[in-house]
């Protein structure tokens, strides 16, 4: 009975647990620094789905607006590609992604967001230690201009 029991909760708990991210996200050939995605903005566009995934394109400023309501948790299956002119996709490693925020915002409307680095060089394991410090997204100046333009008629 015990064994049993064991068995249960332990496929009970896998399943609990299976949830996956699945985003496929492709940036601008040669991109480099934060990027961020801004869910629950009723003027963009859905991300494209591809198979399983969900796809979150980067623009070349960094970020992304999408009315897809809030990114998914859980397991992280992410895949990253660069993409060029042709829309040829080149593989990027996860040890070039270093994982940032996640949160809301909340003005006029309520807003979530991801904030995350991709780096082109040194991409180790232990990238947090390499990361240099881009600041190349401000991110409340971007979210506060995103809830005023979508309150204005």
């Amino acid at each position: 009975m015990k064994k049993l029991f064991l068995l249960l909760s332990l496929l009970m708990l896998t399943a609990c647990n299976s949830s996956t991210t699945d985003v496929i996200y492709e940036f601008p050939q040669g991109f480099e620094g934060e990027f961020a995605v801004i869910y629950n903005v009723a003027s963009a566009p859905a991300l494209a789905k591809e198979d399983d995934y969900t796809v979150v394109k980067i623009n070349e400023q960094g970020y992304i607006l999408t009315s897809t309501p809030v990114q998914k948790y859980g397991t992280v299956t992410d895949k990253y590609f660069y993409v060029d002119a042709s829309g040829k996709r080149t593989a990027i490693s996860d040890k070039c992604v270093l994982a940032g925020n996640t949160g809301s915002y909340e003005a006029e409307i309520a807003v979530n967001f991801s904030q995350s680095t991709l780096v082109k060089d040194n991409c180790e394991e232990e990238l947090h230690l390499l990361t240099p410090n881009f600041n190349t997204l401000d991110i409340d100046a971007l979210l506060a201009n995103v809830t005023k333009e979508a309150t204005q008629p």
